[in-house]
């Protein structure tokens, strides 16, 4: 048992380290008029910003404060996404403060039916982590009693108008919260809980009041119209809630190829691999995924395969079944992504593909290409990838990195996107996993796509 001596001496070092104070917590803005606003929804809180290694605050001594004490590092953000409340404590600062807004706990299914129904989508991303924490314990027992202390959180909120393709608004607000009482970990109520006092300060901001309010016009960007020397594609309508992707444009100098696709997997499927199955193929030296039929020439059915199993080649062998082989054609290749189009005399079974990226914190499934089985996990951002031409999604997963090519699904078992070659992550986001999101897979392949989703 600590004496009253010892007591003291531990006291002195916790002076000694707590060097700052959590800011003051401002009053809430009076709430906005019922029915003022547009309808919007959550669309989840984005962690790719946060760097592995950088530190997020310490452990102090204290009068009842145990060890180890010292410094505390961000690694994978894994606790955070385990179980979060990110979406519920929006949609609660939010139904407070008077905006329409869909979703929260216990809201899942109507949120997804209600997507479609909100005009705005609000992402956040978390860029800043400060916590000054005490492990509790128990002076008699030296039982363990929780975590107590402060902390705050900094994060840039995005206000998205997906059926116009245009962000609104764009702030970055600061949360905090304290705990006096010990609490199982603790450390990540406190993270949430500073999340809620920033959703507060968003609410309040005015800009964005603006930006959601019924008849708000946002004014024409200043920005000089681009001639771009390509071909236009089709659009597609926004999906679930998110931005559509951009208009698709085909290389210059190709001419597009028109490919009918199945119609998407709607809610949820437990077996989202069997899904991939029947349109996982075998080609050359790996596996291609069948994504439609193409609509002119003869027809046949498109294949996207990994070019490393094309070994360079302009024609391979593509066996659908036991017995079966059919000639394929390479059509398109992108070494930039690592892939080829391939083309088939034949009509075979088609992934849906999914060509809005999924939205961050969505759930998804890595299906290692061949072994028809996936592994869980959760999308951690999307980043523009200036080299590529388009956007990268990322993703933290369970289990062994992807290879080249292999498959990421959402929920419902439809095409997200296909790893990228040369590792599993962009610099400085270890240790996500990084994807091109489908639809700009088959925007950079010069892929015109006839489905309506």
């Amino acid at each position: 048992m600590r004496t009253p001596a010892l007591a003291l001496v531990l006291l002195l070092p916790a002076c000694a380290l707590s060097t700052w104070d959590p800011p003051p917590r401002t009053a809430m803005a009076p709430a906005v008029a019922a029915g003022s606003t547009e309808p919007l929804r959550f669309g989840g809180l984005g962690l790719a910003s946060m760097r592995r290694g950088t530190e997020i605050g310490r452990y102090l001594w204290g009068l009842d404060c145990a060890g180890p004490v010292g410094r505390e590092f961000w690694t994978s953000g894994r606790r955070l996404r385990e179980g979060a409340t990110w979406e519920d404590r929006f949609y609660t600062v939010m139904a407070d403060a008077g905006f329409a807004v869909t979703g929260g706990a216990g809201r899942f299914y109507e949120a997804k039916a209600q997507g479609r129904r909100a005009r705005y989508t609000v992402s956040a991303e978390l860029k800043a982590i400060r916590l000054e924490l005490c492990r509790r314990e128990d002076w008699i027992t030296g039982a363990d009693r929780g975590i107590s202390g402060y902390g705050t959180v900094t994060v840039d909120w995005a206000l998205y108008d997906p059926e116009a393709q245009r962000l609104l608004h764009r702030v970055t607000t600061t949360g905090s919260a304290t705990t006096d009482t010990g609490l199982p970990e603790g450390d990540i109520f406190l993270i949430e809980e500073a999340f809620s006092t920033a959703a507060e300060g968003l609410a309040a901001d005015d800009g964005f009041r603006a930006a959601v309010a019924k008849g708000f016009v946002p004014p024409l960007p200043d920005a000089p119209p681009i001639d771009v020397p390509a071909v236009a594609g089709p659009m597609d309508p926004p999906m679930d809630g998110l931005p559509a992707p951009p208009v698709a444009l085909i290389p210059a100098g190709l001419a597009p190829l028109e490919v009918d696709g199945p119609p998407l997997f709607d809610g949820f499927v437990e077996d989202a691999a069997g899904r991939l199955a029947a349109a996982l193929v075998p080609v050359g030296s790996g596996h291609g995924i069948v994504v439609g039929a193409h609509r002119h020439d003869g027809g046949g059915s498109v294949l996207l395969v990994p070019d490393a199993a094309l070994d360079g080649r302009s024609a391979v062998t593509v066996r659908p079944a036991a017995g079966v082989a059919l000639d394929g054609t390479v059509e398109r290749r992108d070494a930039r992504l690592g892939l080829a189009l391939v083309r088939v005399p034949a009509r075979l079974t088609a992934l849906p593909v999914r060509r809005a990226p999924p939205a961050v914190s969505e759930a998804v499934h890595l299906a290692t290409g061949g072994r028809r089985r996936t592994a869980p996990g959760i999308v951690g951002g999307l980043r523009p990838d200036p080299e590529r031409g388009c956007d990268v999604l990322l993703a933290d997963l369970d289990g062994p990195p992807p290879r080249a090519g292999d498959a990421l699904l959402d929920d419902a078992g439809n095409l997200a996107g296909l790893a990228l070659p040369g590792g599993p992550a962009l610099p400085g986001a270890d240790p996500l996993a990084a994807f091109v999101p489908a639809g700009e897979v088959l925007r950079l392949l010069g892929v015109s796509p006839m489905r309506a989703d």
